[in-house]
Formats: structure tokens, sequence, C-alpha cells
């Protein structure tokens, strides 16, 4: 499963009409991995600079973004997007627009047959994807019939598009449904302000549906020349290279490694950089035994890494301080190698071979505090360097700006030698909000650069009460916070209201000591700009409970798991969160790591997913699951979404998804699931936007019944409504008629998605029945001298309310070891009614 912290993975692609015809082989460009093959799409030599940024994570429907790009001569512009489909073989539309002095200009054109390119994956997904990469690797352009490609190319996709702009914006798609689309926009961007929009919809024309149109960000590419500017070099490298291990998407083998080429001489060099985007994780292959070479040289940990989630997706790494030793002189070759790829793409890579610059100031990085409580001193430091090779600077001054907060200082640096770096330090005092920190290296413009319009970064953090926990220790040092308290062995975090607009709210790791989340009110986090966040996190820990809570308004999911186990989620109020609302998930796809997580009594509203669970022998009951809703309009929406096996999930109340009401998963066979006991839940309603034939999906074998033959009664009339039968689920849609009164349809009910079905769907709604207790068999909810009476004259034909509840060894008969186990349940003993599956 790849994706956006799910089964998915967005990715953007950049591509070029020639790539239809290319095969993936070794070649000359390289090795595509699992993905499209690459290209040196421009190269030159001028005096100027390569403007390189990307920002927005994960919006449904529309992003908007504005860039501020230097002064000079533009010779290359590019737009970069990318939409995650949601599993292959799905699609929809999307436009671009931009923005600036100079007017709109739009892709697709005013008065072009259509207002939105149609992008449709033509992956049928009936064995993998490889043998369609071929037609994949430009969507847009990929010719009917020719090769792989499906004669109707997914209900007439080119012909949809017929007429549009497909010289200058291509679709690339590789993986489980990652669209990369590249713009050519160099006649457009100008100087100065350009805001870019991107906008999604999806469509019921293409192969398995539509798109969950999530768009990963919006990136820009610029080349311009400055004559006052050092001499550069620039490759600009454009495909799809995709390392993945385990994902049947791209067919049963792994891809560990890719490469390609930069081809082109090079003119003066002091130093070289190299910058990669991709997504929704770009490769960032240094920690051996992965590696990234150029030519012969084995590159470190990248100088920058720009992450979202919490560093949790890398989309664009830089490496800033490359040798020039490194380069050939005609043609230079990038490899990856990563025996753990966790779905790395590279779609555009750009190379520069810098001329020696004199003097040139940057910030580096502005260096926060963990946490930042309000009205106390904290200290952000400013990281700022010459990168000029010959010129010192003199005197200037570094600035660090609050927007919002009425704080401005500057602070003077003596002056900084040719490659080196000084560190300033700035006390903030702030109250509580949200905020935007703007570094500035030389404010006051005293020194001369080379380059002028590289001085200033930019960073948002929330000032707060959010909880940040990475060890065991660090429960203590929120007690000294008077943030939680410690009662035995236990801490307990509670009646806290919370927001963090930079990330989580409360974020837990690497603990294994108990602990408790209670009565905290978590909302509005990860919306501050380039920022993502949940509102619980919750990773590498065990001995947790999360209870009684609401969570609301969250950029990513509501309340997060990562390999961990033996956690209560129970109680809590989840709503309104941009993707899931409970997520069990693994830290690595698509190998689950989660274990004994027990999830109850919630209630979730409003969310993409109710609850996703990717775990083993987990609990899901009794939650209530209402209006999931597919934010983008694609074919997601479920209620409860399952991967992995072994677990129970039960009583649970699943209304008005906007699709189906579960979702299990078994279509990847990297990720088998199986053996899962469903029943006694609820379908009320689901389908509401996209229409299937069933309230569930289930390619997989698991059970929608009991295995056995359960004590139950409807709550209206008691003991005398007591039955022993198999129990399924109800469901709002099945015409139901039931001639014995047991409270069980007389007819099955059938799961989409293969042969599964519920043998003994529920006449009414779960909530109408009760489960009876083990061991009382006059079912009056306790174990009495009563119950040991009657399951003594039972063995002589004697009447009990339910014949299940008298076989407490689960044996299958009724003899005086039962009798003797229900006399010791009196005084604690231990009762063993067959549970089957439960």
């Amino acid at each position: 499963m790849e994706g956006m912290e799910k089964k998915h993975v967005l990715v953007v692609i950049v591509v070029i009409s020639a790539f239809s015809a290319m095969p993936m082989i070794v070649s000359a460009q390289g090795d595509p991995g699992a993905g499209c093959p690459s290209e040196t799409k421009f190269h030159g030599t001028l005096h100027g600079g390569v403007y390189f940024e990307q920002k927005g994570w994960s919006q449904y429907g529309q992003m908007t973004q504005t860039f501020n790009v230097p002064q000079g001569d533009i010779k290359v512009a590019r737009i970069y997007t990318g939409i995650w489909g949601g599993s292959p073989g799905k699609g929809g539309f999307f436009n671009i627009t931009i923005q600036n002095a100079g007017g709109i200009t739009k892709f697709p054109p005013p008065g072009a047959p259509h207002d939105m390119y149609k992008a449709c994956d033509p992956c049928n997904r009936s064995t993998n994807c490889a043998p369609f990469q071929q037609c994949r690797c430009d969507a847009l352009n990929a010719s009917p019939g020719v090769g792989s490609c499906p004669s109707d190319i997914c209900v007439d996709n080119l012909g949809w598009n017929q007429g549009l702009d497909r010289a200058n914006v291509h679709d690339c798609i590789v993986g489980c449904g990652v669209h990369f689309i590249s713009v050519n926009a160099t006649p457009y961007i100008t100087p100065g302000t350009n805001t870019i929009t991107v906008m999604t919809k999806p469509c019921s024309g293409c192969c398995r549906g539509g798109w969950d149109g999530r768009i990963y960000l919006i990136a820009l590419l610029v080349v311009y020349e400055n004559s006052s500017m050092p001499e550069l070099t620039y490759w600009i490298n454009e495909g799809a290279l995709y390392l993945e291990k385990g994902s049947d998407c791209d067919g049963p083998e792994d891809h560990l490694s890719a490469s390609k080429y930069f081809n082109g001489t090079y003119g003066n060099c002091s130093v070289v950089k190299l910058w990669s985007l991709g997504w929704p994780h770009v490769i960032n292959a240094t920690v051996p035994p992965a590696y990234t070479k150029l030519n012969n040289c084995t590159l470190p940990v990248p100088d920058e890494t720009q992450a979202y989630a919490g560093g949790y997706y890398d989309v664009m790494v830089k490496w800033n301080n490359i040798s020039c030793e490194c380069l050939n002189p005609t043609s230079n070759f990038l490899e990856y190698y990563d025996p753990n790829p966790y779905y790395e793409r590279a779609f555009v890579e750009v190379l520069i071979a810098q001329a020696e610059k004199e003097l040139d100031l940057e910030i580096k990085s502005i260096d926060f505090p963990k946490v930042m409580r309000p009205n106390r001193n904290y200290i952000i430091t400013v990281n700022v360097t010459n990168s000029g090779k010959k010129k010192p600077a003199g005197p200037f001054n570094v600035s660090l700006e609050v927007v919002g907060g009425s704080y401005y200082e500057k602070k003077q640096v003596a002056g900084l030698n040719p490659g080196k770096s000084a560190l300033v330090n700035f006390t903030v005092n702030l109250p509580e909000g949200c905020y935007e920190f703007i570094a500035t290296a030389d404010c006051d413009n005293d020194v001369k650069e080379d380059i002028e319009g590289n001085n200033q970064k930019e960073d948002w953090r929330q000032v707060g009460y959010y909880i940040v926990v990475e060890s065991n220790s660090d429960f203590e040092e929120l007690v000294d916070e008077g943030l939680a308290e410690k009662v035995g062995d236990t801490y307990y975090i509670q009646n806290l209201s919370i927001t963090n607009c930079a990330g989580d709210g409360i974020s837990i790791k690497n603990t294994n000591v108990p602990f408790v989340i209670r009565n905290c009110t978590v909302h509005d986090c990860g919306w501050a700009p380039a920022k993502s966040g949940r509102g619980i996190y919750i990773e590498n820990v065990t001995n947790g409970r999360i209870e009684d809570n609401e969570v609301y308004n969250i950029s990513l999911k509501g309340i997060k798991m990562v390999n961990s186990s033996h956690i209560i989620v129970d109680g809590n109020y989840v709503h309104d969160c941009s993707k899931y609302g409970i997520d069990i998930y693994p830290e690595w796809m698509p190998y689950p790591d989660c274990k004994y997580i027990t999830v109850s009594n919630n209630t979730i509203v409003r969310c993409l997913y109710g609850i996703e669970l990717l775990g083993f022998n987990c609990t899901i009951r009794d939650n209530i699951i209402l209006n999931t809703t597919s934010w983008g309009g694609g074919e997601e929406g479920w209620g409860i979404y399952v991967a992995g096996n072994y677990s129970k999930i039960y009583n649970n109340t699943i209304a008005y998804s906007d699709s189906y009401g579960m979702y299990v998963d078994n279509d990847r066979p990297c990720l088998p699931t199986f053996w899962n006991c469903i029943f006694g839940n609820t379908f009320i309603d689901n389908n509401q936007r996209i229409p299937h034939s069933s309230q569930a999906y289930d390619s997989g074998i698991n059970y929608w019944n009991s295995t056995v033959k359960l004590g139950y009664y409807n709550d209206t009339c008691g003991a005398a409504c007591a039955h022993d039968n198999y129990i399924g689920n109800y469901w709002s849609d099945l015409a139901c008629t039931d001639a014995n009164n047991d409270g069980i349809c007389d007819s099955s009910y059938s799961i989409d998605g293969g042969t599964m079905k519920d043998y003994a769907p529920l006449v009414q709604p779960w909530a109408n029945y009760s489960r009876i207790m083990c061991g009382d068999v006059n079912c009056d909810d306790m174990i009495t001298g009563a119950d040991v009476t009657k399951v003594f004259n039972a063995m002589y034909g004697g009447s009990i309310c339910s014949r299940w509840a008298a076989d407490v060894n689960c044996d299958h008969i009724i003899t005086g070891a039962d009798v003797t186990k229900v006399f010791n349940a009196m005084y604690g003993g231990t009762l063993n009614c067959c549970e089957g599956c439960e």
C-alpha cells in the first residue's frame, strides 16, 4: 500500500510526449526502476540563477500557492504538481491557472473544447500495472491500441483531451495511482509574484472510477539570466524514477535501484548542487547500505530535507556542497540504491555547476526549541552562511521577524569569511498563538553579494500547550510543567485544550510506561502553510489509553498509531478530519506492525475514513461512524477500512458513508487480509454518493457472521426472545424475512469484491439485541445459584434460555463439569463458552 499515510501514494511525475514510445529498459537514459524513463530536458550555461520551490501539502479539490521569482530574464519555467489517484485505474479532471502582473493564464486555455484535462490511469488492475507502464508514462498523449495501451484509454481519455494543449502539459502515473503532472510555463511566469492554482474533480468515465483527487503540492522551477550574477551550468532532468518493495501494483519484482543521466558539458565550477523533488516520498537513500552516487562520488546526507507531517513525507532534498571533482565533462550518471525503499520517487532533478561566487549570504536554517510555551523566553537560532569562495562579508545585520507577534529584532554579525557560518540567537517571548517566523540575512543591505535573492527563510510554529514526548523521561518534564500528573506508575495528560497549527497536538513516541490521555480537546492542528499534523499521534509505544477526548479540524488524521501495541482508544469524539478519524498504520508500508489495539465506544463524524485498520489481532467494537466523506470526490469515504489478519470488528454502527460502510482489502498480495471476524455491526444507508450493490467490500476470506452459534435475545422481550444462532450484521438495504422469529434473516447478504456473504443477517440493528452472558442460563444478567440449578436440570432435559450459555467449558455438551464451573463462577471462577472467531 502506497501513499498519503495510507495504502495510497501520491506522486508528481514530469513527463514528455516522447515517453509513450520509450520502453522500460536500462539505457542511455538510465534505469527507471519501477517508474518511467527520465531524460535531460534542459541544459545550458549562463550568468544567473535557478529558483526551485515547492509549497503546500495534500489538499482536496483546489490548492493555491504563491511564488516570488527573482529578477532576470526567464529562460525556463516549469510547474509541477501531483495528484493521488487512490488506486490503479482511477482518474479525474484537473486544470492549472497562473496569475501574475501579466494577467491570468489557464491550462486548458479559454475557448478550448473542455476546461479541464482528463487524467485516467490506463492500468485496468487485472493483474498489475507493469504491462501498462508504456502508456501510463504520458497518459494524456498515449495512443489507443498501441502496445499495451487499451483501445479506449479509459473511456475515450484521448478524445476528451483532443484539442487541448498536450504539448505543454503531461501526466505520468506510477505505482498504485500517483500522478505527476508537468507544465511548460516558460512564456507565462514573470519575475515577482506568481500565484498558481491547481483544481481537481473526479470523473465517472475512468476504468475503475473517480480518483481520490488530493493535490500533493505545487512546485515551480525557474532558470533566469542576470548578467550581474556568477556563471552556472544547469541540467534539468524529468521523469519518474521509482523505488519500491512489496508493491504488487508494479508486478512481483522489487525495484531497489534506479538511475539517470544528466547529458551535456559544463563551464566553470566551484561547487556542485543537486536538488531532487518527488512525492509522497522523494528518494533519500544515503544511510548505508543505501546510497546515492553521482558518478563515482557517494553523496552524504542531504544538506536540506523538506518534509511534511513531522518529517513523515520527504518531498525535496538538496545537496548544496558537492565537489566539482564529482562531475564528468560530458555526461553525469546519478544512481540510487535502497534495500528498503518507502515508495520513493524522483520526478524532477536539477544539477547545477556553480561558478565561483565571491560572496553570498544565505539563511541555512531557523532552529526552534522542541516546544514553545506562552509568555516564556525561548532561544531561536538563525544559521547564516557565506557560501561565497573569495570575499569575506563585513559587518551585517541578521533579523528575525515574527509576523503577527509584533516582534522584530536584528543583530549584528561582525563579519563572515568565505565558506563559514554564524549562529545568531534571538530571545523570543510570545503569547499563545500561531506565528510565521521570517529570518533575513543582511536585512539592511550593507553587503554587496553575488546573489541578492536568497537571503530569507520562513517557517511556522505554534506557541502553546501542545505535547511532545520522545522518551519515558519526557513525561516527568510534563509533570514539572503542570501539563501531566503521575499517579502510581501511570502518567495522566488530562483536561487540556490543545492546538498546534504547525504539527501534532499530542505526540508520544518511544515509551513503554503507562499513560492516559483523558478529557482533552485537541483541535485545529497542522493548518499552517506547508505544514500538516495529527490530533494525537502515537509511535513505538506500549501501555497507553486515549479516552474521552474531542479531536476535530485536523489536517491529517485525528488519532494515529504506528508500530504500537496494547493501546486502548475509548470514548473519543473525532470529527471533521481531512483524512481518517482513527488510524492504525504501519511504520513501513506494506508491513503492519500494530497489534493488540482496541478501538471502542468512539464517535467519528465527517472524516475521509472513520477507522483505518492495518494491523493484526486488533479489536474494533461499539463505535459509531457517521458521514464519512470522500472530500475530493473519489471512491473513498469508507466507514472502516481493514487490511491485515485476525482482528475482531463487532457491534459498530456505520451510517451514511459516501462509499462503502466497510472496505476489507485483500487486493494486494503483499498485504494479505484473512480471518477477520465481522459481526453484530449495523450498516445504515451507506453509499450515499457512490452507488454500490452492497454496503461492504471484501476481496479476502473473512467471517461476516459468527462462526459458532451464540446466545442472544431481543431487548424488547428479553429472555422470552432468547435464541442460540449465528449472528451476522444488520443491512438496511436487505429485504429480510424471518419465518421463525429468531431475529435472523432467512436469506444471506452478498458482499462486493469476491465471494463473501453474511449468512446470518440481523432483522434489526444490533442496538435492539443483547448478548447472553456465559453461564447466565436464566437470562437475568447475573450468575447465581438459580443458574447452577438450571444447568444441572438441563442435563436431564430441563429448560434454559441458552444452551450456549450453559456449555461453559465449550465441549459442546452439558455435563456435571459445566455445573461445577458455573457454581465456581459465583466465587470468581472462570467460564469458557464457545466464541468461534470472536
